[in-house]
């Protein structure tokens, strides 16, 4: 048996397993990636969206729109007042924008509590709209998971 063949076969093999790996690794970390927050202030009754770059790279944020399904689109200019409006804006790693929503919009979100879609959308024209609910106690300081 020829060992040397064997080592050589078996190096080459791990490098090329290895490169993959972590080929793959850097391509998912050069993706441009955001978490979006749907945040009830209990003590105010408010609602707000949390829209936060966890991406390695800055993000540009050209709007957001609001659905209750099956109902009516609910356009950014409903959502926060024009002079209010903070798009564009650019977020690099870790920062976050707030949204605070409207009493009246807050209360149907409060009515409905499901079938909500919240759409976010970038530069490069691609649309996130996976999001998260989270119940906020300003007393205690106390973020929780809220469900659907």
């Amino acid at each position: 048996m020829d060992y040397e063949k064997i080592i050589t076969w078996g190096l080459a093999i791990y490098g090329a397993v290895l490169s993959t790996i972590l080929g793959v690794r850097e391509l998912i970390n050069e993706r441009r990636r955001i978490i979006i927050f749907l945040q009830y202030w209990e003590f105010h009754n408010n609602y707000s969206i949390l829209i936060t770059n966890v991406g390695h790279r800055p993000i540009t944020l050209l709007g957001i729109s609001m659905d209750f399904l099956p109902q009516e689109y609910v356009p950014m200019n409903v959502i926060v007042p024009r002079a209010e409006n903070p798009f564009p804006v650019t977020l690099t790693d870790g920062q976050h924008l707030t949204i605070t929503l409207s009493q009246g919009l807050s209360s149907e979100i409060y009515d409905i509590k499901e079938n909500i879609k919240i759409t976010v959308y970038d530069s490069e024209n691609r649309k996130y709209s996976k999001f998260k609910r989270l119940s906020f106690n300003e007393k205690a300081g106390i973020h929780s998971s809220r469900k659907k």
